[in-house]
């Protein structure tokens, strides 16, 4: 009934699942559920996307980076649209999943209660239930169950009041705990303190022969370890491993194809023995790699091997070529150069062309071509020269790659025709369209053989024929009228004062270009500073309006001003426009900080906020203080147990029922006469002391908390407090809510808890002597009699 009445106060719960099972069909389960993810700038993805490359290739990355830059550029005149802002708030959330596979088409219906139907039936539940107690207990035979019932009713007061027991550890314990349990097998399974440099390698000879290979190295290992041997399956294994000049035991070769042998402490001599790769070339890894190396391979060039002795991960060994070989003459029978240009369309703010010029053909041959320029392309970079519409490019030998920057006049068509080459030099070509959101292209001509890019960008690209060609009418579309400035948040902390009281207000605003932002504050507002992402700025109240200069991209503002106040019972938030008529902001969030002198009696504001729970708890006390009155055991008439209620509501439950089960113990005592027997008459006399004892300490509780305390009112809901009330609204207007608090001064609370301290004090000493009475009636205590047993003469005995 808690939540039907305030929804706030429900925990959020973890997503549950509505399974719908099919029969016959037991596949991994599908979830009908996406989660957004935010994107990443356009440029991170690309960069993110493009492979790694290598540091001779440094020209082309700063080339690609101005690509990047050029399709990517924002124009400073366009309206760019913000959008609304979303809330950023979450409740619960639902899974659905099934069993089976999932058609597009499927459609799922949900049924929604409004909160107003939610709470008629927290009422209905919490009735029916009621209902259901009253019939199980069936308090119409009350009379006629006498006396058990009667010690049935005092063994569940004792259970309410008594605070809960300690369970206790029944399981038995064994030898040895599983703590020392894990610390032996940690002992036993501790490595090595040098892992993973238990074992290095000093020296290394290699001596290569045209029939064999023979490595020789020196191992020192600190302790007993596996050691990787050179070589490995694709490029060579040795056919005899010695250790010591003797043959090794514990050889193995793993999933990657090293050959690892198991060394022990020391210092070890290891020989490997093989026939010489095939070929003309191969490499030799070394995964232990040495010191110092020496090499002696006559007819082989050797790579990898520093002059000093020191070695690299792998040594290159190339057979010589010899000197009486003949070889063949490629001079006369050079291929003819063959290249591939490539031209990327940059369409942004400013027109680009970004051209590369590739040779296909190998190396050593100069290479002198003339590339046609498209119409209204000027080149930009230095040393290309440009003759008749044509770039002229001149390869020399030892070059593979040309790129050049052009600029491309803004023309409503671009025509893009493939060419076989120029003069005795041909090529292939290869378009790319890069065009910024702000232009709309039109292809037409041959085919795309590709629409994006491997980052998933719309870049098309096309690999033509020559002769064939390609069209691209190019226009801008008109902007959509709409929001240009989207305030994401917005926080509005109000301080009362005893003079006036101190408001700040916090905006998180996002917009597309810069200008500037009018805050209305409240009539008799005093603007105290203004801040801008944390640094204050100089800006000056002109009414109830405050202008705030802003940028494009994100920022935080914070408005800080004093209002006048009244003594008021009731505090309202301030009014508070955030934006103009037009504008809407989310996340709004009020808070007030209340005064420590304050009595908080009552909060009202947007649903998502604090609740008073103590005017529920004090219904529930005015019902059972009108149930309790009925009982004919005890002098309480409803307005004492009323009375004793209010007081006891400062206190936790538990402690209350323990007082109000101790008075209905003793009337209990005093109704029903207890059983002959001496041990349960003594045992319900101690029971009954212990339970006098402890209401008294409960009842100096209540009245300590009372006069020195502060009030319970059980504020809760939103992360409010007893002194901190906090609401939030999804979705607002242009003006900030104004929740209001009722409150009065804590002078006030602590005059009625002193009454009800001294009402209490004088009805107490009425109490305890009917209790007295109560706890006295048949005795205070029954003496325990033994039984004394006699022998007679015959053997026999008698009581």
């Amino acid at each position: 009934i808690c939540w039907g009445i305030y929804p706030q106060l429900e925990p959020p719960r973890a997503a549950r699942g509505i399974v719908a099972d099919l029969v016959g069909l037991e596949p991994a389960p599908q979830v009908l559920e996406e989660k957004a993810e935010a994107p990443a700038p356009a440029a991170q993805k690309r960069m993110a996307a493009a492979p790694a490359r290598s540091p001779a290739e440094g020209a082309a990355e700063k080339a690609d980076g101005l690509k990047e830059k050029t399709a990517l550029t924002q124009d400073p005149k366009a309206l760019i649209q913000t959008g609304p802002g979303l809330p950023t708030w979450s409740w619960r959330a639902i899974a659905m999943k099934w069993n089976g596979p999932v058609g597009r088409s499927q459609e799922v219906r949900l049924w929604l209660i409004s909160p107003a139907v939610n709470l008629i039936l927290a009422f209905l539940r919490v009735l029916l239930l009621a209902l259901l107690i009253f019939r199980m207990l069936d308090i119409r035979h009350w009379k006629e169950r006498g006396r058990s019932l009667n010690l049935t009713a005092a063994v569940l007061f004792v259970l309410l009041s008594l605070p809960q027991g300690v369970n206790a550890d029944t399981s038995g314990s064994s030898f040895p705990p599983p703590e020392l349990l894990q610390q032996l097998q940690d002992r036993l399974l501790e490595l090595p303190d040098c892992l993973p440099d238990c074992a290095e390698s000093p020296g290394m000879e290699v001596d290569l022969t045209a029939e064999r290979l023979r490595v020789q190295f020196l191992i020192h290992a600190a302790t007993e370890t596996a050691v990787p041997l050179p070589g490995n399956t694709r490029a060579w294994l040795p056919e005899t491993v010695l250790l010591d000049d003797q043959p090794a035991d514990g050889l193995m070769r793993d999933k990657d194809g090293l050959l690892w042998m198991l060394i022990p402490a020391g210092v070890h001599n290891v020989t490997l023995v093989g026939k010489a790769p095939a070929g003309d070339a191969f490499q030799l890894p070394l995964p232990l790699r040495p010191h110092q190396a020496k090499v002696g391979s006559p007819g082989w060039d050797v790579q990898g091997l520093h002059p000093d002795g020191q070695v690299e991960a792998s040594i290159q060994l190339t057979r010589q070529r010899k000197e009486d070989s003949r070889t063949e003459d490629w001079t006369g029978s050079a291929l003819p150069p063959f290249l591939h240009l490539e031209r990327e369309l940059s369409l942004g703010l400013n027109w680009q062309v970004f051209t590369t010029v590739r040779r296909a053909t190998p190396t050593g041959t100069p290479v002198v071509a003339a590339v046609p320029l498209l119409a209204g392309e000027s080149v930009t970079t230095s040393g290309i020269r440009v003759a008749d519409g044509k770039a002229l490019i001149n390869m020399e030998p030892g070059i593979s790659e040309i790129k050049w920057n052009s600029t491309l006049e803004r023309q409503p068509e671009i025509r893009l025709q493939a060419t076989s080459g120029d003069g005795g030099v041909s090529w292939s070509e290869t378009w790319i369209l890069d065009a910024s959101p702000i232009w709309h292209c039109a292809l037409a001509g041959i085919p795309v053989i590709h629409l994006q890019d491997r980052a998933g960008f719309l870049k098309p690209q096309w690999q033509p024929w020559p002769g064939e060609s390609v069209t691209i009418t190019v226009t801008r579309p008109e902007a959509i009228p709409g929001q240009v400035v989207t305030i994401d948040d917005a926080r509005l902390q109000l301080v009362p004062g005893e003079r006036f009281n101190k408001e700040s207000l916090v905006l998180t605003i996002r917009t597309s270009q810069g200008g500037q932002h009018s805050v209305t504050l409240p009539q008799d507002a005093n603007l105290q500073q203004v801040q801008i992402n944390g640094k204050t700025q100089p800006i000056k109240q002109q009414g109830r309006a405050v202008i705030v200069p802003l940028q494009p991209g994100a920022q935080n503002v914070s408005l800080e001003w004093h209002q006048d106040r009244e003594a008021s019972v009731l505090t309202v938030g301030p009014e508070v426009a955030v934006g103009g008529p037009e504008q809407h902001a989310v996340n709004a969030n009020v808070t007030f900080n209340m005064e420590h002198n304050r009595w908080i009696l009552w909060a009202w504001g947007p649903r998502l906020g604090p609740a008073v729970l103590f005017w529920s708890y004090l219904l529930i006390v005015i019902l059972a203080a009108v149930g309790l009155g009925k009982i004919p055991w005890t002098p309480l008439k409803t307005h004492h147990w009323l009375l004793l209620g209010l007081g006891l509501t400062q206190v936790e439950p538990l402690v209350a029922i323990m007082i109000v089960g101790w008075l209905l113990a003793l009337g209990l005592r005093d109704q029903y006469s207890l059983p002959d027997g001496s041990a349960f008459f003594n045992l319900t006399q101690l029971l009954l002391v212990a339970w006098t004892m402890a209401a008294m300490g409960g009842l100096y509780l209540a009245i300590e908390k009372g006069l020195l305390g502060i009030p319970n009112m059980q504020i809760a809901g939103n992360g409010s407090s007893d002194f901190v009330l906090h609401w939030t609204q999804d979705r607002i207007g242009s003006t900030m809510p104004q929740p209001w608090a009722l409150s009065l001064p804590m002078f006030v609370y602590r005059i009625m808890m002193l009454v009800w301290a001294l009402w209490l004090a004088l009805a107490l000493l009425r109490w305890l002597n009917w209790g007295w009475q109560c706890f006295s009636k048949g005795g205070l205590w029954r003496k325990v009699s033994l039984r004394q047993v006699k022998q007679r003469p015959g053997g026999h005995s008698e009581a």
